[in-house]
This record gives structure tokens, sequence and C-alpha cells, in this order.
């Protein structure tokens, strides 16, 4: 098909851009990074890098250089000028960029350009109804949801909309002339002090700001394509002479309109008309680089599959749950992921456990209030009995801490004054659920840690005899040979524990065989060294011991703010779904920042490392865990990027998401301070999915489909401090810094928009459901789907 010229899309080119370029036109253009990165530049000098799954747009008659990196492909399409105008949609007042402000929402903007992209290039006659309305589609979009004309803060827009559109038509076609705010009152019948507060409230400038902006917009193709003089350039658009066009031209330009002229002319710009007729950057086409998955799945096939996402989760100090706050914040969490274990730490310790003054008895209040605590909740305790909080982020030879209390005459009196108070003052059922973890410290001695672990389990055997107890606490970032010698000193002891546990933290500084700092980062997910460990224990013990990954995260560098990314729900999500079965325990690190001490949770200032951050705002990592807790109890499928399965209530649930994993840790160590505008450079570049599931054998009947989704404007807190900060006027130190403990009110606003997007429909079922989403890197969506009849 051949488009004429009245055609609304003036070009569209899917392209790889493998040089620097200038660009101008005189259309409104879109462009979608597909893959790789772009970095485009203003002509006031700014510089912007659109990494791939981004969307911005450029406005008529402004000049731009693109700078392409990587493997490139965009799709670039302009619509004419005139058809804008046309529809009152003005483009200098469009403001669509999912990186200045990527707290908006722009999948709807994305699968338009993509459908649009996908049928103009086909070619096909077939296609231009569904291509014009889809534009139509677009431009109502962008007018809507993406201007900045009308002020977000009313909400009586829509009553004030026609005489929006009145007033944007009127100076449309009247710019040139010598309009007044009283000639403009007059043809609407308006007084003109009226009129004048109405703009500024709608317009966000005062009549001759915005009226002066129009005419600049609309001087500059002449100004770049043709000859004539600047001063009947500025009196052919309204101005009543040079120097006040000069001076109007200067306070957005910074520049004179000749020195404009002189720049743009210097080095001709790529235009749209020689996008539209060069063939040298055409690639295949955009829907061919998005990857679609379907998946096919009878829901009459399905296996039992446990459920223990959520079952355990660290809580740091014993203290912490004798505050209220985090008390509220314990029992808000285990109504929303149903928690099962929760990992304590310092249970036997003074500040738990006083010692009466001149007696050899123990005062057990504070004990007996956390263990109510949990008791009165259902909830379970697994008390690590070697770490005292150890503190991960100080770590280095210098100060690991050397424990020596856990075989010591003191600490083993204080432990069994607390095993006989609790086998005195619980139920025996309640007791034998109970699990103790002691861990090897780095630096203790073989004899030190195992003569300690064979004296504790004889007291907790002696004690509450069904009872689990366990360790070493492995960090799996260290050096393998060490997990392989304590599991051999394990079986050469003739020491049985009940369980092995390890600490998986994907990315960490770790101690080198001379205790230098240094970094580690696990290659692949960490599927892989949990079938490892798993081997070794069966192949060392001589039989299959429970493996218990009791501290679980991606990442223990401070200052990365890696944890309020969307990167953790998915990091989260696919780590659970494919270890879970192997390990009954997996422990994420941790609840909530305020188990922290103040000391240790400054050096993260704002992005912490826990489900409930130290404002009380959830994560996207609370999102993750609220989900796979709301998963079923059947597994119907479960594949690469997917679980589906089926609740007892007869409910079915759809899990996915687009992981990308870490590509560029070395910026990590080599910085001090991480800037917040990097954090999504530190992973590989992936494309968009779509996933497409097809659930058949349903019952027929009616159903409704709610789904989650989990992206960088729904449920990202990093994302609303990103784009708060590309607004701000003050650098990112002074940002965060106020930033760090904000209003009450702007932290309820923060939890209550800090959520995943919900969408709800209605469907009829015979006995086919099909579901679709295109999930970009770090996004996960969650389907619950229910008969209603």
């Amino acid at each position: 098909m051949n488009y004429n010229s009245d055609f609304p899309i003036s070009f569209l080119k899917q392209y790889h851009l493998s040089k620097s370029i200038p660009y101008q036109s005189d259309t409104f253009d879109m462009i979608y990074i597909i893959s790789g990165t772009l970095t485009i530049t203003s002509e006031n000098g700014d510089s912007i890098e659109y990494p791939q799954n981004n969307v911005t747009v450029l406005h008529s008659n402004h000049a731009y250089r693109f700078e392409p990196s990587n493997d490139n492909i965009m799709i670039h399409f302009g619509i004419n000028s005139g058809f804008m105008v046309q529809n009152n949609c003005i483009d200098a007042q469009i403001l669509c960029d999912s990186i200045l402000e990527p707290n908006r929402n722009y999948i709807q903007i994305k699968n338009l350009i993509m459908n649009i992209s996908s049928q103009y290039l086909d070619n096909s006659d077939l296609h231009e109804l569904s291509l014009l309305g889809q534009i139509y589609q677009l431009l109502a979009l962008l007018q809507t949801d993406y201007s900045i004309t009308v002020s977000d803060a009313t909400n009586d827009g829509g009553k004030y909309q026609e005489r929006i559109s009145q007033i944007r038509t009127y100076l449309l076609e009247n710019y040139r002339q010598q309009i007044t705010l009283s000639s403009l009152a007059d043809s609407m019948f308006l007084t003109p002090q009226y009129l004048s507060k109405f703009f500024k409230r709608h317009f966000h400038a005062n009549f001759n700001q915005y009226l002066n902006q129009l005419r600049i917009e609309h001087t500059l193709r002449d100004i770049m394509y043709t000859s004539k003089s600047i001063t009947d350039i500025a009196v052919q658009h309204g101005f009543p002479n040079i120097s006040t066009f000069n001076r109007r031209f200067k306070e957005i330009y910074q520049i004179s309109p000749r020195e404009y002229r002189k720049k743009a002319t210097s080095a001709p710009p790529v235009t749209a008309e020689w996008l539209s007729e060069n063939r040298e950057f055409e690639t295949p086409l955009a829907v061919e680089n998005i990857n679609t998955r379907e998946i096919s799945a009878f829901v009459g096939l399905k296996t039992q599959m446990p459920q223990n996402f959520t079952k355990l989760i660290n809580v740091g100090y014993a203290r912490n749950l004798l505050s209220q706050g985090f008390v509220q914040r314990l029992l808000k969490a285990n109504q929303d992921l149903n928690l099962d274990y929760l990992r304590i730490e310092s249970m036997i310790s003074n500040t738990m456990i006083p010692r009466l003054a001149g007696r050899d008895d123990y005062y057990f209040t504070n004990v007996q209030t956390v263990l109510n605590l949990l008791y009165e909740n259902g909830l379970t305790p697994f008390i690590e009995l070697g770490k005292n909080s150890f503190d991960y982020l100080n770590y280095s030879m210098a100060n690991a801490p050397m424990r020596i209390y856990s075989n010591k005459e003191r600490f083993l009196n204080m432990f069994e004054a607390f095993l006989a108070f609790v086998t005195d003052h619980y139920d025996a059922e309640w007791l034998d659920r109970w699990h103790f973890e002691l861990w090897k410290i780095p630096r203790e001695s073989d004899d030190d840690y195992f003569e300690g672990f064979d004296k504790i389990n004889r007291l907790i055997k002696k004690y509450l005899p069904n009872a689990k107890f366990g360790g070493p606490g492995h960090i799996t970032s260290m050096n393998s040979d060490s997990l392989i010698h304590q599991l051999e000193e394990f079986r050469n002891r003739d020491l049985h524990p009940d369980f092995i546990s390890v600490h998986f933290f994907t990315l960490q500084y770790t101690l080198d065989e001379v205790g230098n700092i240094d970094l580690s980062a696990v290659a692949r997910g960490l599927r892989t060294q949990q079938l490892w460990i798993l081997d070794r224990i069966k192949s060392i013990m001589g039989h299959e011991i429970p493996l218990y990954i009791t501290e679980f995260n991606s990442s223990l560098i401070p200052q990365t703010y890696i944890n309020e990314s969307c990167f953790q729900a998915t990091f989260i999500t696919k780590n659970l779904l494919e270890m879970h079965t192997d390990s009954d325990m997996i422990g994420y690190w941790m609840l909530d920042d305020s188990s922290f001490k103040s000391k240790d949770l400054s050096i993260y200032l704002v992005n912490g490392i826990s489900l409930i951050n130290k404002n009380q705002i959830p994560t996207p990592a609370y999102h993750a865990y609220s989900f796979l807790n709301h998963m079923g109890e059947f597994l119907i499928e479960q594949g690469e990027n997917y679980c589906i399965t089926q609740s007892k209530d007869g409910n079915y649930q759809v899990l996915t998401y687009n992981y990308a994993h870490f590509a560029n840790v070395e910026s990590l160590v080599k910085n001090v301070k991480h800037s917040i505008l990097d954090v999504y450079h530190y992973f590989e570049s992936v494309p968009p999915i779509t996933m497409k599931f097809t659930l058949s054998g349903l019952t027929p009947g009616k159903y409704r489909v709610h789904r989650h989704l989990l992206d960088r404007a729904h449920g990202s807190l990093l994302d609303v401090h990103l784009g708060g900060f590309r607004a701000s006027i003050i650098d990112e130190m002074e940002y965060m810094y106020k930033i760090q403990t904000p209003a009450r009110a702007d932290a309820d606003y923060l939890r209550k928009t800090c959520v995943p997007e919900e969408r709800v429909i209605f469907l009829n079922v015979e006995s086919e459901l099909t579901l679709s989403i295109t999930l970009n890197a770090h996004n996960v969506c969650f389907f619950d789907i229910t008969k209603e009849y």
C-alpha cells in the first residue's frame, strides 16, 4: 500500500543506528527503543540516555543529535503537524518520556506504537482503517494523560475542557495577528480578569507567555528552512518588532534567532523526508524483536506443590519484637504474606534474659513477651544462636567477630534455663516445630564451633527432642572448599545436624584469601549453587539432609538502591520458583529496615535491603512475595519465566516475569557512592517478552480475571524517586538527603501509590481461556482467575 500525503503518518521506520547524526523535522516524532541504547541531545545541550524499552517524543522544528550505543534498534515515526493541529493536539505541550517521568504508565503507549508499526510496515490495504483508529487513540491518550496544558492539580478539567479547546483553536488560528487577552476574552464573552486567572490555572502560564511560546514554535521552520530575513519572520508570526522577537526567543533558547539559524544550517540534519526515503537503516518488523512465548496448559493435570515461599523471614534482633511499631508492621506482613517462621537473633542474650540481682536465676519477661506474640499469631521461632547480628556491611578480616561463648558454661547455663522455661510454659506441639541454627563465624576454629554445636545439640534434644537444629550457615560467595570442609567435620566428628544451612547473596563484598575485600557475583541465579550443595551434602554425609537457605537476598552492597528497584521483584520471583521445591526453608534478609541498628541503616541512606523500608513503605520485593503467597496448592505447569497453579478453592493462578541478571558489577566496585541514575545500568539488556497463556479443560462459565502488574510505573519506589530527582533543580546528594525522612503525608502517599497496577476483566469461557501480557525487563505479572458461575 502507498500511503498518500494526507495520511497522518509522514514516515515510520524501524532501524539500527550505527553512527552519530543530527536530526530535525517539522513532524511530531515518537521513538521507542527496542534494544540497545540511544542518547538524544537537544538543542539546549541536555543529553538523555534511553536504554531499551523506553519511549520519548521529539517536538517539531527542534534540533537534536542521536548518539547510538550497543546494538540499538528503534521504532521512529513522525505524525504530520497539520494533522496534530486539526485535532487540537499541540506537540509543544506533550511530555511523554519514560526517562524524565518514569513513574507514569507507558504500557498502553508502547503497545500502540508496536501495533501501529507492525501494521504500517506490513504495507497492506487491510490495515488502513485500523491504523487510523490507532493513531486517533494514540493522540487521545497523549492529550489526556501526557499533556501539560491542563493542570493535574484541578479536578474540574472535564468541566472546562470545551473552553480550553476553544482557546487553543482561537490562538492557533490567530497567533499571526495582533491579538490580546482582551480580544480573546471578548470572543468568548468573558472578562479579561476572569480569563487571566483561568489561563494561569489551566495553561501553567499567563496569556502572553503562552502566546509567545506558540509563535516562536512556528517561527522555527522558517528560520531553518527558508532564506527569509529574521525581521520578516518575526512580523509574519505576530511579533510587533524584531527586538521583542529576539528577547522572547533568547528567553527560551538562550541564543538569538540568527545564531540558531547558523547553528542549524552548519551541519545539515537528517530530516523526516530523508529518513522516509533512505533504506540504509531498515531492519525487520518490530514485532520480530519481541520474543513471544505461547504456553498451553491443561488444567486437569496437576500435582501437589509445597506452599513454602513465605515460610521463613528474618526479623533480626529479638528485641525488635518488643517494639510496638515493628510488631504492627510484622502483623500486617503476616496478614499479607502468611508467614510461618521468624528467624530471630540474640534471643539468648543479657538483653533478653537478664540475671536476677544476687541470684543465679534469670528474668524471662522479655522472652515471654516475644514468644507470646508469636504463639498468639500462629508464628514459630527459628532461633539463630551464633550470629549475634553479624555486621555484613563492615565485614573485613580485621573486624571479623570471634565467638567463644557457644561452648562456654555461662552461655550454656543461660540457654538451658531458657529451654527449661519454654518447656514449662508452652505446649509440646508448638515446641516440636521450633528450629535452632548455629552459624560458623569466619575465622572461628573448628574445635570452638563443633564442640559448641555438640553441647548445644545435646541440650536441645534433652528438652525439645523433636525440635530441629542445624548449621553451619555457609556464605556461598566464599570459597566452596570451606563448605566441603565443614561437611567433612560434621561427618568425622559423628555430628548429625537436622539440616544444613547456607546464606545466598547474589552480589556482596567478601574476603579473598589474604583478607582483602573483593566483589562476588553469582554467575546466573542461585539454582545451580543449590543443586551443587545438595549433591555435596549427599556425597559427603552419605545420605540426604534438608538444605535450608536461611539468609537470601540479591545484594548487600550499600548505597546501590537495588532493593527499591523492580529488579528485586523479578529476582525473588525467579529464584523462589526455581528453588523452593528442594529447600523447605528460604529466609529473605530482612523483613524491615528498622531491624538494623541506626548506625547500620545510615549506610543504606534511603535504599535499604528489606521488604519494608525504613519509612514503612513496602518495596517491590514485598509485592513479589505477596504474589507468591497467593499461588495455589496444586502445580499445573512451570517453565522458564512462568508458573501456573490451582488453589484448593478451584481458582487458577498464573505468575510470569521477565528477569535481567547483573551485567555491570565492576562499576559497583569502583565507585564508593552510586548514583540513583545508575541502577538499571547494572543489568544485562533484555528485550520485551510477550507471554501468551492458553488454559484448556476449564468448566464452561463466566470467569473473573484479576491482573496485578508490577513494573517501573506501578510498585517501584526507586522510579518515583528517579522521576522526582529528574524534575528537580538540586543535585542528587541534596535530593536524596531531603527524601530520607518524608513528611507523614508524603509517606502515606508513597504507601498508597507504590503498588502494582490492578485490572479486572470478565470472560465467557467454553473450555479454553487465553491470557496475554507483554513484559519489559524487571516486570512481574500475576493473574488470579476465578469462576463466577
